[in-house]
This record gives structure tokens, sequence and C-alpha cells, in this order.
């Protein structure tokens, strides 16, 4: 099944005094919406991974619903990808632990209410990985609260997962070693600057 991923910042997405759990959507911080969901000429931005719904439930059901060094490569495919995608932009400087939620691609509410999908390359180094990126365009008044209510439900439901910054090194590291075709168009001073290794 076809997924789209999003990195949240988790500890945006609160009750408006601040406390947690999140128990009501009409009780979530505004933090969570001018924070964490950034939008540019009316999209947000996702990746796109192709994953099995017994793939997905391995992931959730990790211990604290987190992938740390021992567990890292078992991995879905796709979900490396993408992960590796959404860690490596331009002007990344650090890595850190990432949360993750997904929603399906192919969501019935989305057409219904005038929500695209439209291709547009991701900001990544790697330029192999530019296509895996997609925005939910068209975002308005009254269809953004739609999108919003989609990710409140991944966290509430635990449709979601952490991968710690180590994680994150690793399986960008093991991305570069394994695409040569890839590591030439990658300035030396960005590597330097995650300290990937390069020789």
């Amino acid at each position: 099944m076809q997924y789209l991923i999003r990195k949240i910042t988790k500890s945006k997405w609160k009750n408006s005094d601040g406390s947690q759990p999140l128990t009501k959507l009409e009780h979530l911080s505004s933090d969570a919406l001018t924070r964490c969901l950034f939008t540019q000429d009316s999209s947000l931005s996702f990746w796109e991974a192709t994953i099995t719904d017994t793939e997905l439930d391995e992931l959730i059901r990790l211990p604290k619903r987190t992938v740390d060094l021992n567990t890292v490569d078992n991995l879905p495919k796709d979900i490396l990808k993408v992960l590796v995608a959404l860690s490596t932009g331009e002007k990344v400087t650090r890595f850190t632990p990432t949360d993750i939620v997904f929603l399906k691609k192919e969501e019935p509410i989305f057409l219904e209410h005038n929500i695209h999908l439209r291709q547009k390359d991701g900001n990544t180094v790697f330029q192999n990985l530019k296509s895996l990126h997609l925005d939910l365009s068209n975002l308005n008044y009254e269809n953004f609260p739609i999108v919003v209510e989609k990710i409140f439900n991944c966290i509430n439901d635990g449709n979601m997962f952490r991968i710690t910054a180590s994680g994150i090194k690793s399986i960008v590291q093991n991305y570069f070693n394994e695409n040569k075709e890839e590591q030439s168009s990658i300035p030396v001073e960005w590597l330097k600057e995650l300290e990937l290794d390069f020789q």
C-alpha cells in the first residue's frame, strides 16, 4: 500500500494548556498548526513509500515505537529511502531524533474536498530520492483541517514511530556508501558538517 510520510515535531502536538496526552482535536495547541504543519503555496510536504500492512504494523509495534541502531537494519527498503531523503536537506547541519506519521495516499476524503497530490522534487542532497516527494496541494481554510485531523488521529492511534539520531546517521551513511553514483554530487563540506565518512 502507498503511504504519505511526514516528519512531525511531536512535542508541538499537545493541548492548548500545554498538557499531554493530547485529548480532543478541538483542544489542540495552535503550535501544531503554525510550527509543525508549515505550508507553502497552499501545500504541505510529504514523502511517498510503498509498504505492506504487515511492515507498518511491525514498525508501530516496536518497543516505545522507536527505531535505534539495533533495529534500523530491519526497516522496509522504501522507509529507509524516505528517512534518508527527509534527513538530508541541503541546509541540514545535524541529525536529530525524528518522529514519522503515515497517511494513506489514496484517501477518498482528500478527493471529496479538492485536496490534490502533486509531485514536486524534494529537498535532499541525493538526486535519486528527490522524486519521492509529494505535496498535498490546494489547501485552504475549509479543507486544511481535514489533513490536521488525519495527522492528529495518526498520533492518537499510535500510527507513527520515532528513529533516533544515531539511527538516522547510520542509514544515511549506509545509503551514501551504497550509491556511488550519487557521491560526487554531494558537497564535501556538507558531509564534513554531518560527520559522515566519505573517503
